[in-house]
């Protein structure tokens, strides 16, 4: 049987970590890479990390630490529009480790990103 931690893996998904800001002050973003997931898409109101009231428009489930921040769009990288449509940015982190500490479960609550991608640098 799969571990916890990676069963549920059964889509995918592209994602840009943020990596910094360009000289205008706007967000630069790293390459797009193609990553496994489980993307949950349910409308519901978090809190940000800012302590803001926000509206989540999804969960993703990875196996892997994200960045906060970072963007994600549902779909394979070939498949990627251009210029990329309905991205989702990451709003807030919940981590879940194994009784013994040795694997951890990363949940991922999403916002829409409603503007267009930044520029990768």
């Amino acid at each position: 049987m799969p571990p916890l931690e990676t069963c549920d893996l059964r889509q995918t998904a592209v994602l840009w970590n943020v990596t910094g800001q360009d000289r205008h002050g706007k967000p630069t973003v790293s390459n797009p890479i193609q990553i496994r997931v489980r993307w949950v898409l349910n409308d519901s109101q978090v809190v940000d990390p800012f302590g803001n009231t926000v509206a989540s428009s999804g969960t993703v489930i990875t196996d892997r630490p994200i960045d906060n921040m970072a963007l994600m769009w549902l779909g394979k990288l070939v498949d990627l529009p251009s210029p990329p449509t309905d991205i989702h940015q990451v709003i807030k982190v919940n981590t879940t480790p194994d009784i013994k500490n040795r694997n951890t479960r990363f949940d991922y609550i999403l916002m829409r990103y409603a503007q267009a991608l930044p520029t990768t640098g």
